[in-house]
């Protein structure tokens, strides 16, 4: 029927028609299809052509898609098509983390030129905050830029710790519970135990002092 015509796709939410997905599930269906009817048109006497050998480059591959799949895709793709080479580039460190075992490298602008950089410092253990500081992505930090504004003033406040003014020491101490009070742990569950157990130490700071 005509409202049936076209490319349906079944969904969690029911069978809806292709240009209804999100940009990310168009996106990614349109170049992935492109990559198989290339192997198909340039494999016709294979038995298998989606496991022929090829070199398909995918430029920003992390565009439109959800952090979980930013961490799926390449493991997908190595499923559907085992024998090609993908040299892809992207922004995300999602994407980095779970690539630190391939052949990762680093291209920088430096002037009006691209520098490569084909071996990079990389530790296959990172956490994501360790890799966004790193090397490959060169953020200062992986707070928030209100956190890391926060933390300046309190070093500036402390290398002056004596000689400061009765507000400035008041302002000093509020930084400093802001800090303490950051969370510090991988997981959330470890922010909540380690808050557990700030708690139950200033409580019993307290009865000692009583």
């Amino acid at each position: 029927s005509p409202e049936k015509a076209g490319i349906r796709v079944d969904t969690p939410y029911g069978n809806v028609s292709f240009h209804q997905l999100s940009l990310g599930y168009q996106t990614m269906f349109a170049w992935i299809t492109d990559i198989a009817w290339k192997l198909l048109k340039y494999n016709e006497n294979s038995v298998s052509p989606l496991h022929e050998a090829a070199i398909i480059i995918v430029d920003e591959i992390d565009l439109h898609l959800h952090p979980i799949w930013q961490r799926r895709i390449r493991e997908h793709l190595m499923q559907q098509f085992p024998n090609a080479q993908f040299i892809v580039t992207a922004h995300s460190p999602l994407m980095a983390l779970s690539s630190l075992d391939a052949n990762v490298v680093i291209l920088r602008r430096s002037g009006d030129r691209t520098e490569i950089i084909n071996d990079p410092y990389l530790v296959r253990g990172w956490r994501l905050d360790q890799l966004i500081t790193s090397e490959l992505f060169d953020l200062p930090s992986s707070r928030s830029p209100e956190v890391e504004k926060r933390r300046s003033e309190y070093e500036e406040l402390m290398k002056r710790r004596n000689d400061l003014s009765n507000d400035e020491k008041e302002r000093l101490e509020e930084l400093r519970l802001l800090e303490l009070n950051l969370p510090t742990a991988s997981s959330p569950e470890d922010d909540r135990a380690m808050d557990i157990i700030r708690r139950a130490a200033k409580h019993l700071c307290s009865e000692n002092e009583f």
